[in-house]
């Protein structure tokens, strides 16, 4: 189950704080390419046996998920980026104090 997460920040600290979810972005694929998918390509070059292909297969389907979030994540700063944009950009107008 994926829950959607929120917070408050100040305006001006949207980029430094997106900075931060894409440095996670950015380790996550790091782990992703270094480790797991090293394994099943190792697994795959030095063994013959049938039987390690359910093993090779259940990684690749944990690279699956762990891409998926990555993607979701993703998504979302970018989503957070546009409307940090557009904010900005709309000429000589404020951004939108909290209430």
């Amino acid at each position: 189950m994926t829950v959607k997460l929120s917070f408050r920040t100040k305006f001006e600290d949207v980029p430094k704080d997106v900075k931060m979810l894409v440095d996670d972005i950015r380790s996550s694929l790091q782990s992703i390419s270094g480790s797991k998918l090293q394994y099943a390509l190792d697994m795959l070059k030095t063994s013959a046996d049938p039987n390690k292909c359910a093993e090779v297969v259940a990684m690749l389907n944990t690279v699956r998920e762990e891409l998926l979030k990555v993607q979701i994540r993703t998504e979302d700063c970018m989503s957070v980026l546009e409307h940090y944009h557009t904010l900005s950009t709309q000429g000589s107008e404020s951004p939108p104090e909290d209430q």
